[in-house]
């Protein structure tokens, strides 16, 4: 059986014990960020902190729970009311509204009443799209 790629498994076992780390330059290129100014990292947790905010006011006005992340720039929205699971409320919600979250059943089976929404957006796009998600959340479904 092949992947995606078209390789046989013991060719993606080989290639993770050929490859098991960043390149060098990757490594290197790391290091001399974390060496150098660090002003920006301040400014870009502010940047995502209002983001995570404006996504999760936009959320609760809509009525979805959402699980505030403490330290990274995805928000979890918890959509078990839409009547949806996460893998068809995510393929509808693109082809509907044109904004992509990801599954939360990708993550496990406890996960599949949440779709994972990214902040790593601008802010604008972010609030148009968690308002695109909760109008799309509201809209009734056939039973």
């Amino acid at each position: 059986m092949r992947d995606l790629y078209g390789h046989l498994p013991i060719q993606n076992f080989v290639n993770t014990q050929i490859n098991p780390t960043e390149s060098t330059i990757s490594q290197h290129a790391a290091l001399t960020a974390l060496r150098g100014p660090q002003d920006v990292v301040a400014t870009m947790v502010d940047a995502y902190r209002e983001r995570r905010d404006a996504a999760i006011g936009q959320l609760s006005a809509a009525g979805i729970p959402s699980v505030r992340p403490g330290g990274s720039f995805f928000l979890m929205a918890d959509i078990g009311h839409s009547g949806l699971d996460s893998w068809s409320f995510s393929r509808e919600l693109l082809k509907q509204t044109g904004v992509a979250v990801v599954p939360g059943a990708a993550f496990g089976p406890a996960g599949d009443r949440f779709v994972r929404i990214s902040l790593a957006a601008a802010m604008d796009v972010v609030v148009e799209g968690t308002r695109r998600i909760g109008a799309f959340a509201a809209t009734p479904r056939a039973a």
